[in-house]
């Protein structure tokens, strides 16, 4: 399978920044305001981001 063709499950903070140009501090913010988004932490205490999370931001954005 060609490398372009993986899927990531989960994506960091600074990636889901740069996927919909927002800065981290906006994206956990809207933590805080919107139920809507709850990314998960993975065992280091880090969020990660599935696709739905990154929909729901998109959506945010709008």
């Amino acid at each position: 399978m060609p490398e372009d063709e993986i899927e990531q499950l989960y994506y960091s903070i600074g990636e889901v920044s740069d996927l919909v140009g927002q800065e981290p501090h906006v994206l956990r913010y809207w933590e805080e305001e919107f139920d809507v988004l709850s990314p998960r932490k993975n065992r280091a205490g880090r969020r990660v981001y599935t696709d739905e999370d990154i929909e729901t931001v998109e959506r945010i954005c709008r």
